[in-house]
């Protein structure tokens, strides 16, 4: 079957329709969704009064005498059953008094891997309900320091491992919210208490849920980006942070973007980080896998086990979309355009004549029968 030159005309144009949306392009490659963090509540960490707060204080280690003895934090190890006591100074450095609350409460990581501690308000289970203070609530005169013993009771059945909490002491400042509604803002500050109950000690950081999306530049020749997204899990039950490396390789193992170095913070026990990291100047050559490997790294000054490394990999498409859509117009134009300098394409057993020319009629064949019968011989 001949083509005519309208249709051959009307190619042409489409061909170079699609050679221009090509050139233009600038779409993404297809990527791999990834999970979505599990959503959290605001928590209020660590820090000092608000600027707007007329008083500062703090709460830190002090010995029976009521002296700093240079302690940042707190920090025991202790058997199930164990009895503890302790002694915290109650700091006021503001040139009124001031009454705070003193309580201590759990401490857990938040999705992104900070140390946190749990709102106002939330029941603590953990060490946070293991610790008793003297004092609840006290009334530091100005520019005063107060001595104030605790006691630290470890459970008969308390797991093995790490437990950690926060000593806190607490002021609740008026406020103004939404149509004049009066709120009470809680500000506080406090020291850490890190406590290692002996037994069993297991330390293992886990990769888990890992994730991979492409997306490539402007440019159809140019390198694109990767994110890779994944989740560290504290699997043991000692305190752990992690460093260590992300390569990005092709099919046959050849590095297509520098590695990158990757850290967490250290995560306490059943605790988690998601992690997202983008890599760059990843070359589009198909599929791609990412490995993460992390180093575990154990609190300062507390033992543990061996460690072993955490890894874990995830295959993804790294494609330039742009680079085929140019090529696909390109190959597109070409075919056409050789339609177009060709005077006709006829079909099998056809003639490659012109599409306007009337084909000359043809005659009979010398091996043709003629149908004409002569009924009178026949009778």
């Amino acid at each position: 079957m001949e083509i005519s030159r309208e249709t051959r005309r009307k190619w042409r144009v489409v061909a170079l329709l699609i050679s221009f949306l090509a050139l233009g392009s600038t779409a993404v490659a297809p990527a791999f969704a990834a999970p979505s963090p599990e959503p959290t509540s605001p928590i209020p960490t660590y820090g000092s009064p608000g600027a707007g707060t007329p008083a500062t204080w703090a709460l830190v280690p002090v010995d029976t005498k009521g002296d700093l003895d240079g302690r940042s934090k707190y920090a025991y190890t202790a058997k199930p059953g164990a009895v503890i006591k302790d002694m915290m100074g109650v700091a006021n450095f503001s040139t009124q008094a001031l009454t705070l609350k003193i309580e201590a409460i759990d401490a857990f990581n938040t999705a992104e891997g900070q140390f946190a501690l749990l709102q106002t308000g939330e029941k603590s289970t953990d060490l946070g309900a293991w610790i008793t203070g003297k004092e609840t609530r006290v009334t530091v005169p100005a520019r005063t320091r107060l001595s104030i013993p605790f006691t630290l009771r470890v459970p008969a059945d308390a797991s093995p491992g790490d437990h950690i909490a926060g000593l806190v002491a607490t002021a609740v400042q008026g406020g103004t919210g939404s149509k004049e509604q009066k709120v009470a803002v809680n500000f506080r500050t406090g020291t850490r208490v890190y406590l290692r109950v002996t037994g069993a000690i297991k330390a293992r950081l886990a990769i888990e849920n890992v994730s991979a999306e492409y997306s490539q530049t402007i440019n159809p020749l140019g390198r694109g980006k990767a994110v890779i997204n994944y989740r560290v899990v504290n699997r043991g039950n000692v305190r752990l942070a992690g460093s260590g490396t992300i390569t990005v390789q092709s099919i046959n193992g050849v590095n297509v973007a520098p590695s990158q170095n990757v850290s967490v913070s250290e995560l306490l026990p059943g605790q988690f980080a998601d992690v997202s990291v983008e890599i760059n100047d990843v070359a589009p050559v198909g599929l791609l896998k990412a490995t993460i490997e992390l180093k575990p790294i154990a609190a300062r000054g507390v033992s543990a086990p061996t460690l072993t490394d955490a890894r874990a990999s995830v295959w993804f498409a790294a494609f330039s979309v742009s680079l085929g859509l140019l090529l696909f117009g390109l190959v597109t134009f070409l075919v056409l355009w050789m339609l177009q300098i060709r005077p006709g394409i006829s079909g099998p057993g056809g003639n490659a004549s012109d599409s306007n020319d009337d084909p000359a009629p043809a005659g009979p064949s010398s091996n043709s029968v003629d149908s004409d019968v002569d009924l009178g011989a026949l009778v």
